[in-house]
Parts: structure tokens; sequence; C-alpha cells
């Protein structure tokens, strides 16, 4: 997929000190991008704020990983017209077979005992996202603030309001955090989660 697919969208550079939106999205990962895309088309007016410009989100060098996508992902990636993009780089699942150590036992999968219809698929990341930047691009409520960060967030107001590094302020309904699963948006806001290790490694290949 061409570089293109992260091109600046004109409402994405604009240096305004302030903004209102429906609703702010903090973090532009496939996650924050593909609620984006669905939010534009639906009519409603969205903030997406990401620090790392779009152009190196889809260089080969930043994520050299892959991504399952589902049955009911790739509808949603069909939904909101995304899939079109992506199907030429998707590659389908069409078994599937799990082992355990050395273990003479396994599973497996095949597609053909449930349909005509590939499992998944495994799409590169950067194909993911450069799809979900064209599709963006398309949606004039949608401004992308590339390059920027919220530092802080207050919710004690009848709106939300963000306040980022350039020192600009959105005011909106709803702030949405998919910043990874570190997620500092929600460490802010005190909402504690549960994790654990495995102590095993595994191997997809």
């Amino acid at each position: 997929m061409p570089a293109r697919h992260a091109g600046l969208m004109p409402h994405a550079n604009a240096r305004s000190p302030y903004m209102s939106a429906d609703i702010l999205i903090v973090g532009g990962g496939m996650a924050g991008l593909t609620l984006g895309c669905a939010l534009g088309q639906a009519g409603v007016s969205v903030a997406l704020v990401e620090p790392t410009p779009p152009e190196r989100l889809v260089a080969p060098e930043y994520d050299g990983r892959t991504t399952a996508i589902a049955a009911g992902s790739r509808a949603i990636l069909e939904t909101i017209g995304v899939w079109p993009e992506l199907a030429a780089e998707a590659q389908p699942i069409l078994d599937i077979r799990v082992s355990d150590g050395r273990s003479p036992l396994f599973l497996h999968y095949d597609h053909r005992e449930v349909g005509d219809q590939p499992l998944g698929h495994i799409v590169e990341n950067r194909f993911i996202r450069g799809a979900l930047f064209e599709t963006l691009e398309a949606l004039s409520g949608v401004s992308f603030l590339a390059g920027r960060r919220v530092e802080r967030l207050d919710r004690e107001a009848p709106v939300v309001r963000a306040f980022l590094n350039d020192g600009c302020v959105i005011e909106t309904r709803l702030a949405v955090a998919t910043d990874g699963r570190n997620s500092p948006t929600r460490e802010a806001a005190g909402i504690r989660s549960t994790a654990w290790t495995y102590a095993q490694t595994g191997m997809v290949c």
C-alpha cells in the first residue's frame, strides 16, 4: 500500500488554541483509528489525538508486526469501508494447528468444516493503519491531530476538557482512551487493571 495513505488531512495540522468535538479519542492506534472512522461516518464530530506522525506509523521499520483479523473484525472493517483497501494485502487463515510442547496431541481447525470463508486473515499492521488513514481522510467531521499529546484531562466540568502539549484545549462530551495497554489516560482516571503472567513463551508461525 503506498505511503500516501499516511497523508495528513487538511484539518489535521490546524494549530488552533481551542476546539470542540462530540468525542475525543486519545490515541491513534488501530483501535482509535477504527473508532474514529466509525463515528465519523455516523455523523459524529471527532478529535483524534496521536503523538506519532502518520508517515511514521505506516513505515515498514516502525512496526513489523501483523494482526490476525477474525471474521467479526473483518465485518466491522467492511462496514466502515476499510476492508477493500486491505483485501489485496490480507492472507487468509485456512487452517489452524495448536500443539503444546512435546505432546503428540494437537488441535486442528479447518475452515471447510464451518463454511467456504476463511477463519480470518493475517494483515501487516502498517497496511491496516494505512487503510484507516485513507478512510479518515475523506471524513470532514474527524480532526486528526498528529504530532500532539494530551497532557491533562479535566473531567470535573460539565464537559471534558483536554489540554494538549501545544497549548490547544479541546472541549468534548466524551473522552475515549485508546492509548495502549499501559494507557496513561486510564491510569490518570484511576481505573485499575488486573494482569498476570503465565511464565510461558508462545511462537506463532
